[in-house]
């Protein structure tokens, strides 16, 4: 009788455990963990995962840890470039920066500390 118990929880086992890697199969990008520093910079800056790795990307170059929270600041639309939109960023590391994008989702240009960090000059 334990064998017959055992064997029937084998059983299921298995299949419980077929049955997932093969949902995982068909839905690859439904268990894929996305970046929350790219998370945060498509949810905030409402641009696509690939302009937001693009941003991620040069944020990094500038030496931004990673993002706490991206707010947007109305205050600093069009200081610079007339269709900058800015975006003021909270690290962990305590820095700062202000991001702008300019209408199609670029980066305009970054800045901290009353220093242009990007574009470098």
């Amino acid at each position: 009788m334990k064998k017959k118990i055992g064997l029937v929880v084998a059983i299921i086992f298995i299949g419980a455990l077929a049955f997932g890697i093969s949902r995982v199969v068909q839905n690859p990008e439904q268990y894929q963990k996305t970046d929350p520093n790219i998370e945060a910079i498509m949810n905030s800056c409402e641009v696509t995962e690939a302009q937001a790795e693009t941003i991620w990307g040069i944020l990094q170059e500038c030496g931004v840890g990673s993002i706490e929270i991206i707010s947007r600041d109305t205050m600093l639309d069009g200081l610079y470039n007339t269709d900058d939109i800015g975006y003021r960023i909270r690290t962990e590391d305590g820095n700062n920066p202000v991001l702008y994008l300019n209408g199609a989702g670029e980066v305009s240009q970054i800045r901290w500390a009353n220093q242009t960090l990007y574009p470098k000059s």
